[in-house]
Order: structure tokens, then C-alpha cells, then sequence
């Protein structure tokens, strides 16, 4: 190491199982500790491999972490914005309905609850946290989550 390059003693199997060994070492690490272990483990190899290696190792999980982010259930605002409108304007819609028509019939009363059911799933979709409800209903199992659940939720207790 005289003229200042680092000399490589891996051969590419070598190098391969190091590689094969991170990876599997990654997957039993919290997604958020991932690229620390990663950077840690590389450090291991020899210089030169590890600034080769390491641009597209912190590319990748830049992009892994930015297509998790799209594909994890986060709306984009124009989604937000149209399904809350939809659960606004279904909810006043309820009300100036549930005013004009102070008997409901049978059927109304089970289509004011549909309506009111879906509206708070549409709402409930912008809201963040999740819901879980579990249990029967009407003689079925019911298991829901999410924005299906707070309907299944409202749906039970409109017509119970």
C-alpha cells in the first residue's frame, strides 16, 4: 500500500456471501435501524468495494422508503379532500332529511343508516390511527379495520 491503493484480498464469492449475510441480517432488523446495520455491516469490506457499494445502497433505500411511504396507505390531498366532502355532504344531506321526515319508515330508517355508515367510513378514511372491530352481526362474524371498520361500527349501532 505504498502508492496510497488499498490492495483487495475478497474474491467475488467472498464478497457475495458478505452481501447475502447483510441482506439476511437486514430483514431481522425495524425498518428504521435498516440502513444504520446496512452502513455498519459495509463498513467490513475494503474501501474501495464499500464507496462503490455504498451510493447505491443509500439510492435504494431512498427510494425503497419513498415508495413504502406511497404505498403504506398515505392520501394524497386530493384524495383527503374528496372523501371528506363525500362524508360532509352525505352528513348534511342526513340531517336536513332526518328534519323534513320526522317518522321515518322502516325502509328509510335503513337507508339513513346506510348513508350515515358510509359517511363516517369516508371520513373515517382521512382520520389517521386505526380502528379495529371484531364480533358478530346480525347472526355473522364481522372482523373490520380501518375506515371499514368505523362503518361496520356505526352501521351496528344505527341498527341495532
Amino acid at each position: 500500500m505504498s502508492d496510497g491503493i488499498e490492495r483487495i484480498d475478497w474474491d467475488v464469492e467472498e464478497i457475495s456471501i458478505q452481501a447475502q449475510s447483510i441482506v439476511a441480517g437486514s430483514k431481522k432488523v425495524r425498518p428504521e435501524d435498516r440502513l444504520g446495520y446496512i452502513k455498519g455491516r459495509l463498513s467490513a469490506f475494503p474501501k474501495i468495494i464499500r464507496e462503490a457499494i455504498e451510493p447505491l445502497v443509500l439510492e435504494t433505500e431512498r427510494i425503497v422508503r419513498k415508495e413504502s411511504s406511497r404505498s403504506s396507505g398515505h392520501l394524497q390531498t386530493w384524495e383527503k379532500i374528496l372523501l371528506f366532502t363525500f362524508g360532509a355532504v352525505f352528513l348534511v344531506l342526513l340531517v336536513i332529511i332526518a328534519l323534513r321526515v320526522p317518522n321515518p319508515l322502516p325502509f328509510q330508517k335503513n337507508v339513513f343508516c346506510i348513508a350515515l355508515s358510509l359517511s363516517a367510513a369516508s371520513i373515517g378514511a382521512i382520520l389517521p390511527g386505526l380502528i379495529h372491530v371484531e364480533g358478530k352481526l346480525w347472526g355473522l362474524a364481522v372482523r373490520a379495520a380501518g375506515a371499514i371498520a368505523l362503518g361496520v361500527f356505526v352501521s351496528a349501532m344505527c341498527l341495532h
